[in-house]
């Protein structure tokens, strides 16, 4: 069975002794697969539900609030046979080519974005299962508990002394309890509307944009996985990090851009990132970065060749990261050492990733 992750991305973990076993939703049942390989369930058009983190074969912690219209489908054993292509590369070969990735890319899934109404979903895990959130209404709570129960007792009271203190704080930590409810409760219903109203006007303008641009869009998101993997497991991309990100999952995208330059179209969005970081300590925690990228198109050689008529050893194709020449065979530019893959459409540009 094909792993889960890529092979940059399992020797990172190998590297630093973590285990991520991934939950996704299938329609035939909950489905899970480890990136050592220990499980490795069928999924098709999984929705990536949780991840839990072992280090040292110890639970470290669990993650979860996916965007849920994305969905992941892997390679069984069931298609050893049929031909099958690539969905980041554009590779073509057997199934059983790809059981441990595409030959020529190393990507083993293909991941598809679904129109699905995520915007309610998101707002609700945003704003009621962040900690800022909890934080601000407990202490909202806390404060209307206790000046209500000193209120109620000091006017109900004929003599106020140290009793009555106890009692305002006794009473004021119980309505503060029951307060903090009502809030939680409240919100729930209220507070999620107008941003998921908000949310889907964006999803609308993103819609909007597939439809405009005519760009594949399956290909466009899993050329932008495999360009995020090479960044953050490999520092082979244009840009560097700061922090050793030992796994990364795309929450959201959006405003997207499109626009011509030198020659290349361009597409430029706003990318939401759930990044994992291990610590200088080797403790893992995740937090969500916003992130601006910018990709470009590679459409085929300096005569304006299709992608996929190029053939090995027959087509001279410019790099496009430095723009040298180099057969299609090759799968290193000789001039700056920039990776190739011939049928790739998108790349990150030079500064392309902040």
């Amino acid at each position: 069975m094909a792993r889960v992750f890529e092979s940059l991305h399992y020797k990172k973990l190998k590297r630093e002794g973590i285990r991520i076993d991934s939950v996704y939703h299938c329609k035939d049942g909950d489905k899970t697969r480890s990136s050592d390989s220990s499980v490795s369930e069928d999924v098709r058009g999984g929705i990536l539900l949780k991840k839990i983190y072992y280090q040292d074969g110890k639970l470290s912690f669990v993650k979860g609030g996916f965007d849920s219209r994305i969905l992941y489908t892997f390679v069984s054993q069931d298609e050893d046979t049929r031909q099958m292509q690539c969905p980041n590369c554009g590779y073509t070969a057997a199934g059983r080519d790809f059981l441990d990735g595409c030959p020529n890319c190393g990507t083993n899934f293909n991941m598809t974005f679904e129109d699905m109404e995520a915007g309610d979903k998101r707002s609700y895990d945003q704003i009621l299962h962040s900690t800022g959130y909890r934080a601000i209404v407990c202490l909202l709570s806390l404060i209307l508990g206790m000046v209500i129960s000193f209120l109620i007792i000091y006017n109900t009271s004929r003599i106020f002394n140290f009793v009555s203190w106890g009692r305002v704080i006794f009473y004021g930590l119980v309505l503060s309890v029951i307060a903090y409810l009502i809030f939680y409760f409240m919100d729930a219903r209220v507070v999620p509307g107008p941003i998921a109203r908000y949310k889907d006007r964006k999803n609308q303008q993103d819609r909007a944009f597939w439809q405009r641009s005519g760009i594949d869009q399956t290909r466009f998101y899993n050329n932008l996985q495999y360009e995020l993997q090479r960044i953050y497991y490999s520092g082979e991309g244009p840009d560097s990090l700061d922090e050793d990100v030992v796994d990364f999952e795309i929450v959201d995208t959006e405003d997207f851009r499109q626009s011509r330059k030198g020659g290349k179209d361009l597409v430029s969005l706003t990318l939401y990132v759930n990044e994992t970081v291990c610590s200088k300590e080797g403790r893992l925690s995740a937090q969500e970065k916003k992130r601006q990228l910018q990709l470009e198109r590679w459409s085929g050689d300096s005569r304006g060749q299709e992608l996929d008529r190029l053939r090995g050893g027959a087509n001279v194709i410019l790099c496009h990261n430095c723009g040298s020449s180099l057969d299609v065979t090759q799968t290193q530019c000789p001039s700056c050492g920039t990776r190739i893959n011939f049928h790739q459409q998108w790349y990150i540009a030079d500064g392309g990733f902040r």
